[in-house]
This record gives C-alpha cells, sequence and structure tokens, in this order.
C-alpha cells in the first residue's frame, strides 16, 4: 500500500464470499462496522474497525488476541489480498490494487508465446512413391518400379528421414 492517509469510501456496503464478510461505513460513523463468518464457525464476529486502509488491512490480517485487547480477523495472506481486490473492483477502496506479479512466471509464459512449433517439412516434389504392387515378392524390382524393394540396398533418395 502506497500514498498517503488512504480511507475505505463513504458510504459503502459490502458483500464479499457470498456474505461471508460485509463491510458497511456510513459518513456520520466513525468506525465502518465488520461481519465476519469463519467457513467452519457457527457464529459471526461483528466488530468495529478504523476505515483507514492500513488499520483496516492490519485487522484483515491479525490474529485476535484472547485477552480482547486488539481484534482481527487472521486471514491468510491470499484472503486478506481477495478482500482487498474485491473492495477496489467495486469502487469501496480509494486506490487502485496492483498485485505483485511473479517475474520468472511471467517471463516463461512470454516465452512460451514467442516459442514457434517447427511444422514438419513437406516432401520435396520430386519424390516417387512406392506402389505395393512394386514391393510384392517375385517381382524383379528395377530403378523405374520405384525403388530398390525389399532385398536390394536402397537408394538415399529414396529414403526419408522420420
Amino acid at each position: 500500500m502506497f500514498g498517503e492517509e488512504l480511507n475505505l469510501k463513504s458510504p459503502m456496503a459490502a458483500s464479499i464470499w457470498n456474505g461471508r464478510l460485509i463491510v458497511k461505513w456510513e459518513p456520520e460513523d466513525a468506525k465502518a462496522l465488520v461481519f465476519y463468518r469463519a467457513t467452519n464457525a457457527t457464529r459471526a464476529k461483528v466488530e468495529q474497525v478504523n476505515p483507514s486502509v492500513a488499520e483496516f488491512i492490519a485487522y484483515l490480517a491479525r490474529k485476535p488476541d484472547p485477552t480482547g485487547l486488539t481484534s482481527g480477523l487472521d486471514l491468510r495472506y491470499g484472503e486478506t489480498l481477495s478482500v482487498l481486490h474485491e473492495l477496489s473492483r467495486t469502487g469501496d477502496l480509494n486506490a487502485d490494487f496492483r498485485a505483485e506479479q511473479d517475474r520468472i512466471l511471467a517471463e516463461i509464459l512470454r516465452k512460451e508465446k514467442e516459442e514457434k512449433v517447427e511444422e514438419r517439412p513437406e516432401f520435396p516434389p520430386d519424390t516417387k512413391a512406392v506402389s505395393p504392387k512394386s514391393l510384392s515378392p517375385g517381382r524383379e524390382n528395377s530403378d523405374d518400379a520405384g525403388g530398390a524393394g525389399l532385398e536390394g540396398k536402397p537408394k538415399a533418395a529414396d529414403t526419408v528421414p522420420r
């Protein structure tokens, strides 16, 4: 997060993760109201949070103190980014959201797009096709019959690399 003191947009009512996290902040309120229900929890948390973006991010990631002095949701890094991205997407975050890009992965993907697959070359137009009759046993093989046959030594022009 960069820049001057940023606050969440006011008024706002954001529902994230199908209503598991709801953030509401009215201009006349000093603090934003946060409703959160963890995936494995039966009860939800409802807490008031400072609407400063830095404080809000800290609240999302902070593990709550058992004594009750500090509150938090103890979200993982990816979950915290997901909340920030959704708030930015809906316009409830007064800032642009830019996730850091993995430079090595980006370079690999760029190289894969640049690589061209070499197509198998076509046969040259002067190559003769070998007919099945010319390969039948009991028939003499000659140069005009289409190749060296099964017993004869093949010519270099009759072989094609695979």
